[in-house]
């Protein structure tokens, strides 16, 4: 049957790449070892950052006769610097999958291609969170990123060297940096009782760590949470955590 739907979607011009991924991602689904070529299971995911950007969108204003006019309005949003890469044994069909979307005439202008680089960008910057998407297939990876920066050789810092090496020797690994993470998202907290509350968590949270690896038929995961230096020790973190907490609550109940 594949290869009766091969022959014919040589005569179907207008489509016929569209027709041979199809064909070949069948193919693909009927064979558990080409499955596992497409994505073995190895990938990471890197936030870098969050920053913010203005972005248009449109309210609606009532007279007192209940008519409505649009309105333009400018707001922030929270986006995204990010980098997601997994692993493959099978880069043509991925690289079939990309050509698919820069060479179709009704995709073409938000898939485009310069050089092994493939980028989707939308010209509504309202509906989305990031201008623009980068993915390509390099070295066994499939890559998906926000910049193309993000895919350069960059000099490994102690952090950094510390997750490659979690990386290779645990199934499931991560690190999150909680103070940089709470000032990408400084934007969301505009009232004073949100901004007491941000204030709070960033003087008191700490960087998180964790570990997963399967050991005697189960699987074990170590936690890792590295106290803020503003404490003593990490017995007094705790009791000065749960003295910050009291003092927002009884400030929460003297505004109200």
């Amino acid at each position: 049957m594949y290869s009766l739907f091969s022959n014919r979607s040589a005569d179907q011009t207008n489509y016929q790449k569209e027709l041979e991924l199809v064909l070949e991602t069948v193919k693909i689904a009927l064979d558990e070892k080409a499955i596992a070529e497409i994505a073995p299971g190895n990938g990471i995911f890197v936030l870098n950052e969050l920053s913010s950007k203005k972005v248009e969108y449109t309210d609606y204003e009532y007279d007192e006769n209940y008519n409505s006019k649009e309105v333009k309005k400018l707001k922030d949003v929270v986006t995204p610097d990010f980098t997601f890469a997994f692993a493959t044994e099978n880069e043509k069909y991925w690289k079939k999958v990309f050509d698919v979307l820069t060479s179709r005439k009704e995709l073409a202008q938000k898939f485009v291609k310069n050089g092994d680089l493939y980028f989707f960008r939308d010209d509504a910057k309202s509906n989305v969170f990031f201008d623009q998407l980068c993915f390509t297939v390099k070295d066994g990876m499939v890559l998906l990123t926000t910049s193309p920066s993000n895919l350069l050789a960059q000099k490994q810092s102690s952090v950094t060297e510390k997750l490659a090496k979690d990386a290779a020797r645990y199934p499931l690994s991560g690190r999150l940096d909680m103070r940089r993470f709470l000032n990408g998202l400084e934007q969301e907290f505009k009232t004073s009782l949100k901004k007491d509350s941000l204030d709070f968590l960033r003087k008191n949270m700490g960087d998180l760590e964790f570990r997963s690896e399967p050991k005697n038929g189960s699987i074990e995961t170590e936690i890792i949470y590295t106290t803020p230096t503003s404490s003593a020790n990490s017995l007094m973190y705790f009791f000065d955590v749960c003295r910050d907490v009291m003092k927002m609550n009884a400030a929460k109940t003297v505004a109200l």
